[in-house]
Formats: structure tokens, C-alpha cells, sequence
């Protein structure tokens, strides 16, 4: 065991034993009871309509995403709700798939129109969603020995790897943000690295026995670690399939890594430590988190070309995601700053998207859940 995953333990408080941290489960404090986490009811309460739509009150159009509720189906499985959990998935089917998952991809927009009508208002697809969904069905499939939702994963899974990925040179298959849109001239190819959570994938992988989901597994790794030459994962970057070379577009975040990129760290520190590719991405990432804890924050923005800092301000949600990753990084002479970091993580969270980022390294590092080796959903003991 590292000196890393021993310093955690000793913040833990060893109520756990640090053999986890040789498994990959998370190692913050003793399980909890399998009812539901606090902090999933206070998600609930705040942000899912009775009929199971997750609202992002924050714009004007009262907005759900495809990505809001995938993230609940998720959250609603690792607390055992089952309820939630198929209020959440029905709406999800009858609203932004014209009733038929297992036909159809979800549209990624839903929300009240410039007339005052409530409906589909982007019918593309968004694959970072779109994953989870599939994921969760099928973990869920797992958990209740649920035929339907097993059926539904399996047909979703099989869409998004003919609609959502494609094969290109040097990297094989490649996921996309979406079917359509990010395709911009015959040889460049748009992508989003928050889009790749590895364990997801490796579950996709297993769960539903396609060679294709391991095979963008390898395709995510090489490409998130080609796309932060200086450690500081981007929000977008455009690949030429041509010539290989990666460029940081102009527009959305230009060079920039922030409320896209958090996600990729987050998805890091969930990762088990024996994931086998767990070992070089933390090392690749390292001096990210090295500058965090030296700043004892994690910024808004930084530069992708060189690491600045170009907006110092720290969203709680930042600093909630960054924890799995920081608290195992951590060297001894950056206890102050991982201190600074949990401190801020503590604050009052703020609208939507701090509050997802948040739930999730809540859940984890509570041990409401982990990923296995093969990318398995594991639920806390007292849940099985």
C-alpha cells in the first residue's frame, strides 16, 4: 500500500480497514444503514418532480436533461430506492424517447418552449447520459432480477455503440458526445472526455458482453491522457483522424477545462485502485491534483495548454468531486490543503450540477457503492 492510501486511512480515522483501499472501495467512513443517504433525500426533495423528472430550476426553460436523469437512476439504484427509481426511468422513456427506450435514443433537452409548451427541445442525443442510463438498467436488472429493465439496458447499450461511437485510426472505437453534430469536416471528430467514465464503460463492457465497450475503455484512457498534455483535462478537444493531432476548439470553453472537465477527475477517484488502468491515469493526472493541494483549491477554470488558473473561483460541487481523487493523492506536507478543500466542500451546495457532483463523492467515499475490477456495480453490504 502506498504511503497515499495509508495517509487516508489515518484521515478516516481507520472506522473502515484500509484493505479497501487495495480493492478500490472507498475508505471515508463505516457503511451505512441501507436506508437512503440524506444527502440522496435532499437531492430528491429539491430537484425530482413527483412524476420522477429531475429540473434544473436554474434556467428559464425550467430545463431536465437526459445527463439529470441518469445521474438519478444511478443514485436512486446505489440507495436501494426502487420506486424513484422507476419514476425516474418511465418518465425518461415516455418524455424524452417518445415512450420506447428500447427503440430510441433519449433526447438530451426537455423543458418549456418559447410558446409555453412542455417538450422535447433538442432531440439529439448525448452519449455521457446515455451510458449511465444503460449502465444503471442494467446494474438495476442485476439488483432486482428485473427482465424489463435488463431488455431495456441491452437495446440502449447496442444503440449507442451503432449511434454514438465510431471506429478511428490509431485509436479504434471511439465513444462520441452524440449521433449527430459533432463531426464538423471529413477528418475531425469533436470529443469530450468527461464523457468516459473508464468504469462505466468496463461495466458496460461486462454487463453486456459487446467487445466494443472494452475496446473504447482503451480508446477513453489513450485519449484522455493525449488530450492534457499538462495534466488539465479539457471540456472539449478535436481530433484529426487524419494527421493524429488534437486541438482545443475556439469556442464553448476555448483551452479550457472546467464544468465539463471536473467530471474526469471525479471519475478517476472512483475508480478502483485495481482497475488496470487505474495506476497510469492517476499518475498521468498527478500533477493536477498536486497543484490543487498546493492552492487548496480546485478553480473554476484552468488552461489546458499550460495549467493556469484563469478564474480562481471554487464551486463547492469542485471541490465535492475532486475529493475521492485529492484524499488519496495527498502527501503528507498537503494536509493543509486537502483540509482547505474539504472545508470548502462542506458549504451550502449551489443549484443543480454542485449538487450531482457533490452526491456522487458523497455516496462513494460513505461506501454507498463502488465500481469493481470489471467495472460491477458494488452497493454497500447492508444493501445486498
Amino acid at each position: 500500500m502506498t504511503w497515499r492510501a495509508m495517509s487516508f486511512c489515518v484521515l478516516a480515522l481507520m472506522l473502515t480497514s484500509c484493505a479497501l483501499a487495495e480493492t478500490g472501495a472507498p475508505i471515508a467512513s463505516a457503511p451505512a444503514p441501507c436506508a437512503s443517504h440524506p444527502a440522496w433525500q435532499a437531492f430528491a426533495r429539491e430537484f425530482i418532480s413527483a412524476d420522477g423528472r429531475v429540473i434544473d430550476a436554474s434556467t428559464e426553460a425550467m430545463i431536465t436533461t437526459s445527463e439529470g436523469q441518469s445521474y438519478a437512476l444511478f443514485f436512486a439504484l446505489v440507495n436501494d430506492d426502487r420506486a424513484r427509481f422507476k419514476q425516474l426511468i418511465d418518465w425518461t422513456e415516455n418524455n424524452l424517447a417518445a415512450g420506447d427506450l428500447l427503440a430510441r435514443l433519449p433526447a438530451w433537452s426537455w423543458g418549456r418552449s418559447a410558446n409555453g409548451q412542455w417538450r422535447v427541445l433538442d432531440s439529439n442525443a448525448a452519449s455521457d447520459s446515455d451510458v449511465w442510463i444503460a449502465y444503471s438498467l442494467l446494474a438495476a436488472a442485476e439488483r432486482w432480477s428485473d427482465a424489463r429493465y435488463r431488455a431495456m439496458g441491452l437495446a440502449l447499450a447496442t444503440r449507442i455503440v451503432a449511434l454514438e461511437s465510431v471506429e478511428l485510426a490509431n485509436y479504434g472505437r471511439v465513444l462520441l458526445p452524440g449521433p449527430s453534430g459533432f463531426h464538423p469536416t471529413e477528418n475531425t471528430w469533436r470529443l469530450n472526455p468527461s464523457y468516459w467514465p473508464i468504469s462505466v464503460l468496463r461495466g458496460l463492457a461486462e454487463y453486456t458482453g459487446d467487445a466494443a465497450w472494452q475496446a473504447m475503455v482503451h480508446s477513453s484512457e489513450a485519449l484522455m491522457r493525449a488530450s492534457a498534455p499538462k495534466a488539465v483535462a479539457p471540456d472539449w478537444f478535436v481530433l484529426n483522424s487524419a494527421t493524429g493531432a488534437l486541438t482545443w476548439p475556439a469556442t464553448d470553453s476555448p483551452n479550457e477545462g472546467a464544468y465539463n472537465a471536473i467530471r474526469v477527475y471525479l471519475w478517476l477517484g472512483m475508480m478502483p485502485l485495481v482497475d488496470p488502468l487505474s495506476a497510469s491515469l492517476r499518475s498521468h493526472f498527478a500533477p493536477w491534483a498536486t497543484r490543487a493541494l498546493a492552492r487548496g483549491s480546485v478553480p473554476e477554470r484552468l488552461s489546458v495548454r499550460d495549467g493556469a488558473v484563469l478564474s480562481d473561483y471554487q464551486p463547492v460541487g469542485f471541490a465535492q468531486a475532486a475529493l475521492p481523487f485529492l484524499q488519496l493523492q495527498a502527501e503528507r506536507h498537503e494536509v493543509a490543503g486537502l483540509a482547505a478543500i474539504e472545508a470548502r466542500a462542506k458549504q451550502p451546495r449551489e443549484g443543480y450540477y454542485n449538487a450531482v457532483l457533490s452526491l456522487f463523492s458523497e455516496l462513494w467515499r460513505s461506501q454507498r457503492f463502488y465500481f469493481q475490477r470489471d467495472g460491477r456495480l458494488q452497493l454497500a453490504a447492508e444493501c445486498l
